[in-house]
């Protein structure tokens, strides 16, 4: 009986590698280069959209999905008290950060918030006196209520040209008498002088003058103890007080 050709080798034979699938160029992602680099490697130059569609969903998974399941239910609770869900801090650290919290709260808070105590800088005046020092449930009508247009002929002169509910106070005096002494207030036979611009000029260019000549004197004065200082230093290194001091290197 002949034997068949090629026997040993087909049992001898392996599988051959199945043939690769050809590479699909849409599912790659590459930046676009102007120019050709040979050697030149740049990270994120080709990004695979399976992996970046992969991580997307279980990004949105972990996140998007559990604010949904979350979401208009009321028997979900989350501990948001500062330090509770940090292990590694103690009692005290835990305390110490909400109060800096709660005192950068109230420093927001109150940022807009009107003072309790008046400042006196910041007082509301009309003609000269402070709005606080008038007395508003004082001034009511008095005879004319009930005739209002008797209320109107009387009060509109006095409230358009009289100055309103307040007594208009008298100017201050800038330079009463030669000397410079200030006097009291101001009457109609001693109006308050007005100062023309010269004048307003003059008087701030002798302050600079004055204050850049204070500031010089400063300097010089300051140069001149410097350099006794130094002279006095100069004269104890040469008698040599300044040994003793002094610590040689290894010592």
């Amino acid at each position: 009986m002949a034997k068949a050709k090629g026997g040993k080798r087909k049992a001898f034979r392996g599988r051959r590698a199945a043939p690769e699938a050809p590479e699909n160029p849409f599912e790659r992602l590459s930046n676009k280069k102007r120019f050709d680099i040979l050697g030149r490697k740049v990270k994120g130059e080709t990004r695979e959209t399976g992996k970046l569609r992969s991580a997307a969903a279980e990004k949105r998974k972990n996140t998007l999905l559990v604010e949904y399941k979350q979401l208009r239910k009321a028997n979900a609770f989350v501990d948001r008290r500062f330090g509770e869900n940090d292990k590694t801090m103690t009692e005290e650290e835990k305390s110490l950060l909400r109060l800096q919290k709660q005192r950068l709260f109230d420093v927001a808070g109150g940022k807009f918030a009107l003072p309790e105590e008046e400042d006196p800088r910041h007082v509301l005046t009309h003609g000269g006196r402070s709005l606080a020092d008038q007395d508003w449930g004082a001034y009511g009508g008095g005879d004319f209520e009930g005739d209002d247009e008797a209320w109107a002929d009387a009060a509109d002169p006095a409230l358009s040209f009289g100055g309103g509910l307040f007594e208009r106070a008298e100017p201050r005096l800038e330079r009463a008498t030669e000397g410079g002494e200030e006097d009291g207030l101001a009457t109609a036979s001693q109006p308050a002088k007005k100062r023309s611009h010269a004048e307003i000029m003059a008087e701030v260019v002798g302050k600079a003058k004055a204050f850049k000549a204070a500031r010089q004197q400063q300097r010089d004065d300051d140069a001149a103890e410097a350099e006794a200082l130094d002279e006095a230093f100069s004269s104890l290194a040469a008698q040599g007080a300044l040994k003793n001091l002094t610590v040689a290197k290894g010592e």
